[in-house]
């Protein structure tokens, strides 16, 4: 499990930012963090939304605090307040690092434990390098906690998982249809099929692959796993021939039809329900991900007419980012 760690800091800091990369890197070397900022966004990506995409995603949130920092509307008025947030949530953990003498003690993250030891600036230390190693052993310390609760947690989930799906499958199979967009919408008609008596054979074939997927929710665990039960609970003779139900078409009350660019975007957004979109993110990022391999092969402007009639469809909503482009969100 790779823990995503987000780097928030003042640009004039930039090489600070990088030292502490430096003595982070044999965690990231051995698969243990992950580590981003903005040096990282791609040219001629909206550098707003992987901003907030990487920060939402975040697991550890490092602060670096600097007179420059606490004076940036950006820095400290929208990362760290949404770094704080998710924090209070437990989403994230924050780690504010003094690197500048400055008066965080009055912060809106005053309450948290700071780093070096005892609040003492890195640029104040005699010795740079100790200054460093008790940043980056306070850090590793907080991941192994983070890796030992996380491993407490899966073992406790295997253990519930395994006796929810030991008596109760067909229920479980509910949860698997309310998280898929394409089975969602056929919900009554899979359940009414599983609940028939010649149908129970089937449900009971599928506790191995139900069990696999809530151990290990990934995309392509989920895209099997609905393969699986489209092919099993809807009707094998009204898939037209040669084509494969799951991800090419969109069940429909009576028979099947190819997906559309609205299919796929309805899909999408489902699937990634928590963010708010552009359409150039959707074609880029979203082309990316399994199952939606298609999203590339549309321009942003036909994405965008299609989110457009979404949204006076009542289906999507739709905001400003911060520097007024439409972004957009499945109702």
């Amino acid at each position: 499990m790779k823990i995503p760690v987000f780097y928030s800091y003042a640009h004039v800091d930039d090489a600070f930012r990088a030292q502490l990369e430096i003595r982070l890197e044999l965690l990231r070397r051995q698969n243990i963090i992950e580590g981003w900022s903005d040096r990282k966004i791609a040219p001629g990506s909206n550098w707003e939304e992987d901003i907030n995409f990487n920060l939402k995603k975040a697991q550890i949130i490092i602060l670096l605090i600097s007179p420059e920092f606490l004076a940036s509307d950006y820095c400290y008025e929208t990362e760290t307040i949404f770094a704080l947030e998710q924090h209070e949530k437990g989403k994230a953990i924050v780690v504010p690092i003094i690197i500048r003498p400055c008066l965080w003690e009055i912060s809106n993250f005053k309450h948290l434990q700071v780093l070096p030891r005892d609040g003492k600036a890195l640029t104040l230390w005699k010795n740079i390098d100790e200054a460093w190693l008790n940043v980056s052993k306070a850090i590793l310390s907080l991941i192994q906690e983070m890796v030992a609760k996380a491993q407490r947690a899966a073992e406790e989930q295997t253990r519930s998982i395994e006796a929810a799906t030991a008596t109760k499958p067909a229920s479980l199979l509910e949860t698997i249809i309310d998280s898929d967009y394409y089975l969602s919408k056929n919900k009554e008609r899979i359940l009414g099929a599983a609940n028939e008596v010649n149908n129970q054979e089937k449900l009971a074939q599928f506790e191995e692959q139900l069990r696999s997927f809530q151990l290990n929710p990934s995309d392509e665990t989920r895209v099997a796993l609905s393969q699986s039960i489209l092919k099993a609970y809807l009707p094998e003779e009204k898939t037209p021939k040669n084509k494969k139900p799951p991800y090419l078409l969109l069940v429909g009350k009576d028979s099947y039809h190819e997906e559309t660019l609205t299919d796929l975007l309805l899909r999408f957004l489902f699937s990634y329900n928590d963010w708010y979109f552009s359409p150039l993110r959707i074609q880029r990022w979203g082309a990316r991900q399994l199952g939606f391999e298609k999203l590339g092969n549309f321009s942003t402007a036909e994405i965008k007419a299609s989110l457009e009639d979404l949204t006076k469809n009542n289906q999507v909503k739709v905001t400003k980012s911060r520097n007024g482009n439409p972004i957009y969100k499945l109702k």
